[in-house]
């Protein structure tokens, strides 16, 4: 079944917008995304780290600069990796961006490369807010063509300060990206409408 989208290339959509049940409760957890994962799974996940470097923070998007309040000519760590079942199903792919900066809590944990951020941070008992940035569709990775997934960008904060920006793109074969039809609809019945205005003006 093809995915339902109301335009080709979708950054924000609403959690409410996503027609699986499922999908919406992934993207509207502000919580441990691990815990989360397993429990509609009903499996464990596993990590698989695919990179992880430093870069300096002005090669980022200007957004996310904003969003970690980066200071001038610092560094960040930046980690791509996978959520995994235990039959190597792909469950999400994860792109984060860490500060470097002395006393992120985090920054000790980042060694560990067979450990899910968030069951790291459980572990440590180290205290956490999550904030919810945004929500909508990107392209799953691991297809050669264009795949529209659920995907979620939020921020985690730590000592009142954020600490880390992660993106989550969800396996659309275990979560769909399909939004609700009256969503589909809704532009091209207002397009439509706007049409026959304009006809009737003539």
């Amino acid at each position: 079944m093809s995915i339902r989208t109301r335009r080709p290339s979708a950054d924000t959509i609403s959690v409410t917008e996503f027609a699986d049940p499922s999908t919406r409760t992934l993207l509207a957890g502000d919580g441990t995304t691990t815990l989360l994962l397993e429990a509609i799974l009903r499996a464990p996940v596993t990590v698989r780290v695919r990179e992880q470097h430093l870069q300096d923070a002005e090669e980022l998007p200007p957004e996310i600069g904003r969003a970690l309040q980066l200071p001038p000519q610092c560094r960040v760590l930046v980690r791509e990796s996978m959520l995994i079942t235990p039959d190597e199903q792909p469950v999400s792919y994860n792109r984060a961006i860490i500060t470097t900066e002395p006393g992120n809590p985090l920054y000790p944990l980042i060694d560990d490369r067979h450990t899910p951020l968030g069951r790291a941070l459980l572990a440590a008992a180290i205290e956490q807010h999550r904030q919810i940035l945004t929500t909508g569709h990107r392209h799953w990775p691991f297809s050669a063509e264009f795949r529209a997934a659920a995907a979620k960008t939020y921020l985690i904060h730590m000592d009142g300060r954020p600490r880390l920006h992660l993106t989550e793109t969800y396996s659309p074969d275990l979560f769909p990206a399909d939004l609700e039809p009256a969503v589909c609809t809704s532009a091209g019945a207002i397009g439509a409408a706007s049409n026959h205005t304009q006809e009737d003006n003539l």
